[in-house]
């Protein structure tokens, strides 16, 4: 589908590849777009910002039924990481955090010994 439409647009208009995705990305459904202000959603209780990968799951589940749209709108969105970098643990997530691996061979040799020193005492 893609090819046809580029083939057709060639021959009237100059352009670049890749395209901007608002080009290509069209609603195939009947579902409206989900609205860029959170405050249009009625049917739903939702708050912002989505704080937690968890949270965030849940409410693209929760709005895709309802709404077309290729993810979730990065305004809306506040994972943070903490200055150890691991991720900013919420109330509701049980899980053990992950660290985002160092760069570096060095600055993880210097991690694992922090963790070291920290057990130790």
């Amino acid at each position: 589908i893609a090819k046809d439409f580029i083939k057709q647009i060639s021959t009237r208009y100059a352009f670049s590849i890749p395209l901007p995705p608002h080009y290509m990305i069209v609603n195939p459904t009947k579902k409206p777009d989900l609205p860029q202000n959170l405050r249009q959603i009625k049917d739903f209780n939702l708050t912002t910002p989505i704080t937690s990968a968890r949270q965030l799951v849940y409410i693209a589940k929760l709005l895709q039924p309802y709404y077309f749209f290729n993810r979730i709108l990065d305004s809306w969105i506040e994972i943070q990481k903490n200055k150890d970098h691991t991720a900013t643990r919420t109330p509701e997530s049980k899980e053990k955090t992950k660290i985002t691996i160092p760069k570096t061979l060095e600055a993880t040799q210097k991690y694992l010994e922090s963790i070291d020193s920290t057990q130790d005492q």
